[in-house]
């Protein structure tokens, strides 16, 4: 009998769960007097739980131009967001990047902050995040040990429904360090999405992403025009 009042419990604690799954493939290729081959994969993994919620994402680019790699950068983030009443979620992160082309091999985050809902309507979604970041930075270049820096983090996203099958996105973000006004990151995206099939979209964004103290001869701008196949079940 215990048995079946455990399978009947877990039974209804899956029955109030959501899995969510959200994934993106952008490719260009071309030959001919210019060979060129771009990948980016993106990987968004929702599962929530009554007021908790556990997300993964994966991201992967790769470029090559003329038989030469010139772009390969990867992303994997691993949170937990606890809902406090409507309007606020509390959340805890950690993501570990890689960008040898920009000056580091590995970036370990670990974030905590607080999430704030201005604007929740059925057309237009709004909402802001302020935290505290811990970065563990390798750099490309061997002879430098490893930068150890606290930073604060904000964020801003805006999601906006034109009709039902067009939705655009614009998020923005700005982390500073504590331990030298001169370094700090601007992230910023502008996105749009037409919905095709009910688990089809194109999707047409624009990537902006500054570093105001990059490693010496780094660009501080990388942008990324991108058309891609979004799929979401």
């Amino acid at each position: 009998m215990r048995y079946i009042i455990l399978l009947a419990l877990l039974t209804s604690s899956y029955a109030h769960a959501k899995f969510q799954f959200e994934e993106e493939l952008a490719l260009l290729s071309t030959s001919g007097n210019t060979e060129l081959q771009t990948y980016d994969v993106k990987s968004k993994n929702t599962y929530t739980f009554q007021k908790e919620s556990l997300r993964l994402d994966l991201f992967y680019t790769y470029g090559e131009s003329e038989s030469d790699t010139n772009a390969e950068n990867w992303r994997v983030l691993l949170r937990y967001d606890h809902t406090l009443d409507e309007k606020n979620d509390v959340f805890l992160g950690h993501l570990v990047e890689s960008d040898r082309f920009a000056g580091f091999s590995r970036r370990y985050n670990t974030d905590a902050g607080w999430k704030r809902f201005l604007m929740k309507t059925d057309t237009y979604t709004a909402f802001s995040e302020a935290g505290l970041r811990y970065v563990v930075e390798n750099k490309t270049v061997t002879a430098l040990e490893s930068e150890k820096t606290t930073r604060s983090r904000l964020y801003l996203e805006g999601l906006y429904k034109f009709r039902e099958e067009m939705q655009g996105k614009v998020w923005a973000e700005y982390i500073q360090s504590f331990e030298s006004s001169d370094d700090y990151l601007i992230n910023a995206e502008a996105s749009l999405a037409v919905t095709l099939t009910n688990t089809l979209s194109l999707k047409t964004s624009y990537l902006y992403n500054f570093n105001n103290d990059p490693v010496d001869a780094k660009e501080r701008v990388d942008t990324k025009f991108a058309t891609s196949l979004l799929a979401k079940f």
